[in-house]
């Protein structure tokens, strides 16, 4: 039919990301594990799944298959995902987004991050209380809280809840909706569980 493409087509006449060693590089102003068709044609992502090369991790947002349970690329998604809503923006044009100064991910995002198998439906912020006047989203909800960084840690730059203060969070919400992560992290999330401390 005219004007339609099988997916080889289609990858071989649009510009195919280049492998180094057994990785692959992402587009420019992203971080090489994260796709998204901000800076990738949807085409492009959807053939490079069929090949085995992507794996979609959250809606149009896509990380190298080999990277799908890697903290710091889940935290790279978290961030394009948000950046692909609207919810982040770069400081400037071309560079990568980041989350706002103080922020830090909580609860089911920041599970996910440590390997929970359900993706978050939503990133919770954990924002210092004196955040202005920026209000949630449907894929973004803001909560401040008096000391939003401590029992923080890094995974690839983003700053998210480690895995106690994560534990402690989910046990506080009353997100009957969180509860399948609650019941993994009351499993997994430990005091013995390893992540790399950040600012407090």
């Amino acid at each position: 039919m005219a004007g339609r493409h099988s997916c080889r087509e289609v990858t071989g006449r649009l510009p195919r990301p280049r492998p180094v060693g057994h990785r692959l590089v992402g587009p420019p102003g992203t971080p090489s594990s994260v796709w998204t068709p901000a800076t990738t044609p949807l085409g492009v992502l959807h053939a490079m799944a069929v090949e085995g090369q992507l794996v979609e991790v959250l809606p149009r947002v896509w990380v190298a298959a080999d990277l799908v349970g890697d903290p710091a690329a889940r935290a790279a998604a978290l961030v394009a995902r948000l950046a692909d809503e609207g919810a982040l923006r770069p400081a400037a044009p071309g560079a990568r987004p980041h989350l706002p100064a103080g922020a830090v991910v909580g609860l089911a995002a920041a599970a996910w991050v440590h390997g929970c198998p359900v993706p978050p439906r939503r990133v919770d912020l954990l924002v210092p209380l004196r955040t202005g006047p920026r209000g949630s989203t449907a894929r973004c909800r803001l909560r401040r809280v008096p000391a939003p960084r401590a029992g923080s840690c890094e995974r690839g730059g983003v700053a998210v809840s480690g895995p106690t203060r994560t534990l402690a969070d989910l046990r506080a919400s009353a997100d009957a909706e969180d509860l399948a992560v609650l019941a993994w992290a009351e499993e997994h999330l430990t005091p013995s569980s390893t992540c790399q401390p950040g600012a407090s």
